[in-house]
């Protein structure tokens, strides 16, 4: 639908066809630049090793291996969107100063590890009950084809897990993608870049606790106006996720095996207090009302919603999206 240009509507609409436009660059970016990027990694193999094939058995080819999806998956996006986003985002308030840690930023952390686990949990039923009625193969858990074979390669796995990750997501989502929405009003900024984060990871297993994973960090950089905390969780996540799935069979090292087991079940431990103590923490952070949000005046919350989500290029990303995902689950 066309807006009169100069109204909300209008502006709002020709940000959100942006939006849109990103989310189809990422389902660009993962299937042509990552392949892209092999080619030119393989050809810079072939010039150290000889060989074009990364053994990703060794340590050295497993960092190379690991070093190749950062370039393709963080660095081309943050190019991108930088330039995609340049002029809507000077016009927003910067995300980057924290200069404290309160203790609602405590609760949302809580809040959103419960949200996002009750996804998962969410996904995993109905992936059994896709696979009982009608066959549906259950998803492959993600990073299966990147499991470390043994401790040095899983400490190089976690380096770029929760270092490497959680800058790059949240200077892309929470940084670029969410400072030009926040105009518009905050609950549409946390759901539309929510959505895309959830959307961008194209595993079925993964969608809905990433998508209420990346709202629930976009609250907290939201709240404080810095996507510092919103780093921090973000790493802390991804080291409890990191050693909850560690395969001590993989290392060989008894002594090795026992400290990492360990670690993996009190990480298990965590997630399970994150889900039970985090219902909590939901409960007391609507009460404090941290879930409040900006409403700019110049148009109705309904109206907002009705413009993003009925553009062109924002349905056509929806439907690319999921369908890529549904079509990964079969291959």
């Amino acid at each position: 639908m066309r807006y009169p240009e100069g109204t909300p509507e209008y502006s709002l609409g020709r940000l959100a066809g942006k939006y849109g436009a990103a989310m189809l660059f990422l389902l660009f970016n993962y299937l042509f630049v990552g392949l892209i990027f092999a080619y030119i990694f393989a050809l810079i193999s072939m010039l150290l090793t000889g060989s074009p094939y990364i053994d990703i058995s060794t340590d050295a080819g497993y960092a190379f291996s690991l070093l190749r999806n950062t370039v393709s998956n963080y660095a081309v996006p943050l190019i991108v969107f930088g330039m995609m986003f340049r002029e809507d985002i000077d016009e927003t308030r910067s995300l980057l100063p924290y200069p404290k840690v309160p203790f609602e930023t405590v609760l949302l952390f809580l809040a959103g590890g419960c949200l996002a686990r009750l996804g998962s949990l969410t996904t995993s039923f109905f992936s059994a009950l896709l696979n009982s009625l009608f066959s549906v193969p259950e998803p492959e858990a993600a990073f299966s084809d990147m499991i470390s074979i043994n401790a040095v390669q899983f400490v190089t796995f976690e380096f770029f897990s929760i270092i490497v990750a959680p800058l790059c997501e949240e200077f892309i989502y929470r940084h670029l993608l969410l400072r030009p929405m926040r105009r518009f009003g905050d609950l549409q900024a946390a759901v539309i870049t929510g959505l895309i984060f959830g959307l961008s990871h194209f595993n079925f297993d993964q969608f809905l606790y990433t998508f209420l994973f990346g709202f629930s960090l976009a609250v907290v950089a939201i709240r404080r106006n810095s996507i510092v905390p919103a780093i921090i969780i973000h790493s802390l996540n991804n080291i409890i996720a990191g050693l909850a799935l560690y395969q001590p069979e993989t290392f060989g090292d008894p002594t090795v095996d026992t400290v990492f087991m360990a670690l993996g079940v009190a990480c298990n431990s965590i997630g399970l207090y994150l889900l039970v103590g985090g219902f909590f923490a939901a409960l007391l952070a609507a009460l404090l009302k941290l879930f409040s949000f900006s409403k700019p005046p110049y148009l109705p919350e309904g109206r907002q919603f009705a413009v993003i989500y009925s553009n062109p290029l924002v349905i056509a990303s929806i439907i690319a999206a999921l369908g890529l995902t549904f079509f990964l689950l079969y291959i």
